[in-house]
C-alpha cells in the first residue's frame, strides 16, 4: 500500500528525532570523548564543522551562523583554542577584527567523530543494500541544504595556512587584489597534495613545522623549493646555507602533522628521530631530504626557500595526504 505525503513526512520527521535524540544521548557522547580525547558539548562541535566547511570566518560572522550574539560564541571559541582545535588571528583587511580558522588538531579530531558515527552507522544499517543508503543519504542532503544557512560572502581573509604558527598578514602587498582570495582559497582545498615536516637545527636546537606547499623544483641539478609564511618562525632561523630537512610523512603521521603544525615551543618532546645528514628526521617518513638553502624569494604573505638537495631517499609505506582540510591517503585505481 502507497503511503500518503502527510503520513510519510510524519515517519521522516519521527525517525529523524529519534536518530538526534540518540546521537545526543550520554552513551554516543561519551563514545566520542574517548575517541577524540576532547569532551565538548554538540555546540562546540557543530561550530568546529562549521569553520571546517567554510574556513576561516570572522568571529562575528560565525556568531551570526549560529544565531547568537558575540558574546555567547565567544566562549566556545575559547574553549576551542584551550582544546588547540582553533586559532585566532587577525582579518588582513581590517587588523582589528578576528579571525577564527580550525587548526590541522581540530581537523584530526573532527575526522575521529566522524568515524565514530561511521561506525555507528555500520553497526546500524551495514546490512542495507547500496539503493537504500544512497536514497536515504539524498533525501537527508536534501534536508539539509533546504534548512542550511543563506549563502554568505566568503570571509575577507587568505586561506589560513597547514601550519597555524605562520600567522595571516595583516595587509596584503603593495598593488595587490583579494578579490580572488576566496574563490582561490575553496579551488586550492580540492587540490590533494602531500604533508612534509621542515626541519633544521639552529642554536643547536632542532625546529619544525608542517608544511603542504613543496615541490622537486630541478633535477639536474637537484633542488627543491619550501613556501613559508612570511611570519613563520621556522623561516626567521633560516639563512643561505642553513641546511633543512624535508620529512614527507606517512599516512599513520596525521597527529604528527597536527603537532608540528601548532605553537607549542617543544614540538620534538616524545617524537622519535634522529640527526641525519645535518638535518633532523622523523622516524616512520614516506620520503626524505635534505637541502642546503641557496635562496630566498618574496612572493606576496610568504617566502619560497629554495635549496640544493643533497641527500634522498623513500620508504615502503603509504603518504600522508591532505585534501579539503582533512587527511587521508592514496590508493590506486
Amino acid at each position: 500500500m502507497t503511503s500518503t505525503p502527510g503520513r510519510t513526512i510524519d515517519g521522516l520527521e519521527r525517525s529523524l528525532a529519534s536518530v538526534l535524540r540518540l546521537l545526543a544521548g550520554r552513551d554516543t557522547a561519551g563514545d566520542v570523548t574517548r575517541r577524540t580525547g576532547h569532551d565538548l558539548p554538540r555546540a562546540s562541535w557543530a561550530l568546529l564543522e562549521h569553520l571546517a566547511a567554510r574556513g576561516a570566518m570572522r568571529v562575528s560572522d560565525v556568531a551570526a551562523c549560529h544565531g547568537v550574539d558575540v558574546s555567547t560564541i565567544t566562549p566556545r571559541i575559547q574553549r576551542l583554542e584551550g582544546e588547540g582545535l582553533v586559532s585566532r588571528g587577525r582579518l588582513p583587511t581590517d587588523g582589528r577584527a578576528s579571525i577564527i580558522a580550525i587548526t590541522p588538531q581540530g581537523h584530526v579530531a573532527l575526522e575521529r567523530v566522524h568515524a565514530a558515527r561511521r561506525q555507528l552507522l555500520e553497526h546500524a544499517v551495514g546490512d542495507a543494500d547500496g539503493a537504500e543508503l544512497g536514497a536515504a543519504a539524498d533525501v537527508i542532503a536534501r534536508l539539509a541544504e533546504h534548512l542550511g544557512d543563506e549563502p554568505m560572502s566568503p570571509p575577507e581573509t587568505t586561506d589560513v595556512a597547514l601550519d597555524p604558527e605562520e600567522p595571516a598578514r595583516a595587509e596584503p602587498p603593495a598593488g595587490g587584489d583579494d578579490s580572488a582570495a576566496p574563490g582561490f582559497r575553496a579551488a586550492m582545498s580540492q587540490a590533494a597534495g602531500a604533508v612534509a615536516v621542515v626541519t633544521t637545527v639552529a642554536a643547536g636546537e632542532p625546529h619544525g613545522t608542517t608544511v603542504s606547499a613543496f615541490i622537486s623544483l630541478s633535477m639536474a641539478p637537484p633542488m627543491l623549493l619550501v613556501s613559508l609564511a612570511n611570519g613563520s618562525r621556522l623561516l626567521a632561523r633560516l639563512r643561505p646555507g642553513s641546511v633543512i630537512g624535508l620529512n614527507v610523512l606517512s599516512a599513520p603521521q596525521a597527529e604528527l602533522a597536527a603537532r608540528f603544525a601548532g605553537k607549542a615551543a617543544h614540538k620534538f618532546e616524545g617524537t622519535d628521530w634522529e640527526l641525519a645528514d645535518g638535518a633532523p628526521r622523523l622516524a616512520g617518513h614516506h620520503a626524505w631530504a635534505t637541502a642546503t638553502i641557496t635562496e630566498f624569494v618574496t612572493a606576496g604573505d610568504h617566502t619560497l626557500v629554495l635549496g640544493a638537495v643533497t641527500t634522498a631517499d623513500v620508504a615502503a609505506n603509504r603518504p600522508l595526504v591532505h585534501w579539503r582540510h582533512t587527511f587521508g591517503t592514496h590508493a590506486a585505481l
